[in-house]
C-alpha cells in the first residue's frame, strides 16, 4: 500500500476510537461519576437563560 493511505486509515482509525472514547464516556458508565456544574449555580439553569437572552439582544 502507499504511505498516503496507510497514513488515512491511521487517522481514520484514531477518529472513530476518539468518538467511540468519547460516546461511552458522555453515555456509559463513567458518566454516572460525572458532576453538573450548574445544580451549585445560585438560580440552577436560570444563567444560562439570562445569558442566552443577552447574547441575543446585543446583537
Amino acid at each position: 500500500m502507499e504511505t498516503a493511505t496507510l497514513v488515512a486509515i491511521f487517522i481514520s482509525g484514531l477518529l472513530v476510537s476518539f468518538t467511540g472514547y468519547a460516546l461511552y464516556t458522555a453515555f456509559g458508565q463513567p458518566s454516572q461519576q460525572l458532576r453538573d456544574p450548574f445544580s451549585n449555580c445560585p438560580g440552577g439553569n436560570d444563567s444560562i437563560l439570562y445569558l442566552n437572552r443577552w447574547l441575543t439582544f446585543s446583537k
